[in-house]
């Protein structure tokens, strides 16, 4: 059975080939369980924080994208978060989705998004989400996230076409 899994994940282009790893913020109840559960059904490597500082730990090469239920925003946390983001590459803009209380704007929803708004770009998605939804929103943040990586690599082969341009150059 172990065979066959591997080669579904294969065939299918899942981030369990190329590493890819979500973050998965969502302190309330068995919020965090259930869509970590949910993604890897996807075969969509998922890891858990219990909090905002926790994920800031964790950000790094192998994160494909971010998904933050809006309970975990509090005042200082989100600043802390907002500035790891803020210093990526040039080149990379970390996928994160945030997940929403559906319903109308209200005093709480007004904090909610004023909290969330240092963090920049974000999908928003109104809680109950929909298994598929969730999962093709994922899928759609790990595809943005390897189109970001290629950029990278192709960014650095540029620059080393750059350096041996000059240094031959510098030899005539």
């Amino acid at each position: 059975m172990e065979e066959s899994r591997t080669k579904t994940m294969e065939e299918s282009g899942t981030n369990k080939e190329n590493g890819l790893l979500v973050i998965v913020v969502a302190p309330s109840g068995r919020d965090a369980e259930v869509i970590c559960d949910t993604l890897r059904s996807a075969s969509i490597e998922c890891k858990n924080c219990l909090e905002l500082g926790e994920a800031e730990q964790r950000v790094g090469p192998s994160t494909g994208a971010i998904i933050l239920a809006e309970e975990a925003f509090e005042p200082g946390a989100s600043e802390r978060f907002a500035t790891v983001l803020r210093n990526q590459p040039a080149w990379s803009e970390l996928p994160l989705i945030v997940l929403t209380v559906s319903g109308r704007r209200s005093e709480y929803s007004e904090r909610m998004s004023s909290l969330r708004k240092p963090l920049g770009t974000a999908l928003i998605l109104e809680r109950p989400v929909r298994r598929e939804t969730l999962v093709a929103a994922v899928q759609s943040a790990l595809e943005s996230r390897k189109r970001q990586y290629q950029l990278r690599q192709q960014i650095e082969a540029l620059q080393q076409s750059e350096i041996g341009r000059a240094s031959c150059r510098e030899r005539v």
